[in-house]
């Protein structure tokens, strides 16, 4: 079906679907009805029993070659910029506060602080939502705003480790 349109009203033609799928409506859309590019929002939707927590990183603190939207991170208790870690245990990870990995005493556990509580695991498999530009020219900041779908039960724990400036991002391989 073809429909004629005014240059003054905005369309997404159907040659562009691929710019549609896997954006989430920002309206509710009628069946018949034209898709304008204001329909469309490019929020994600929350899976059910996840949390989005935004972090605070600078340097060193993320992968050097930076993040993507989907990528998958593990997010570690760090010193963070005070130098002294937080306190309270991590909730929600492995029972018992078993090793990450499994590769013996030394490795990061999920759940279970440390005595110092850093490598401490806050969330085994959080999923990147937004990356912000790195910087702010204004500040003069070398701060990375990213945004993270983690389990609701761990988005406590993770929120007050991005608020104290102790959270380190490490990517996984893809899925």
């Amino acid at each position: 079906m073809h429909v004629a349109t005014s240059p003054q009203v905005e369309v997404i033609p159907s040659r562009d679907a691929r710019l549609v799928v896997g954006r989430r409506a920002a309206v509710a859309l009628l069946p018949g009805t034209l898709l304008a590019p204001g329909a469309l929002s490019g929020a994600r939707a929350l899976a059910v029993g996840s949390s989005m927590v935004g972090v605070a990183l600078k340097p060193g603190e993320l992968p050097a070659g930076g993040l993507e939207v989907g990528d998958q991170v593990m997010v570690v208790l760090t010193a963070g910029t005070s130098g002294i870690p937080i306190t309270g245990s991590a909730t929600g990870g492995a029972a018992g506060g078993q090793a990450a990995n499994g590769n013996g005493p030394n490795a990061p556990s999920i759940g279970a602080p440390s005595e110092t509580g850093l490598g401490t695991v806050l969330a085994p498999d959080a999923v990147v939502s937004f990356v912000g530009p790195p910087g702010n020219a204004s500040t003069g900041s070398d701060t990375q705003v990213v945004s993270l779908s983690v389990p609701q039960a761990l988005a406590p724990s993770v929120a007050t480790a991005a608020v104290a400036g102790q959270v380190s991002l490490v990517l996984l391989p893809a899925s």
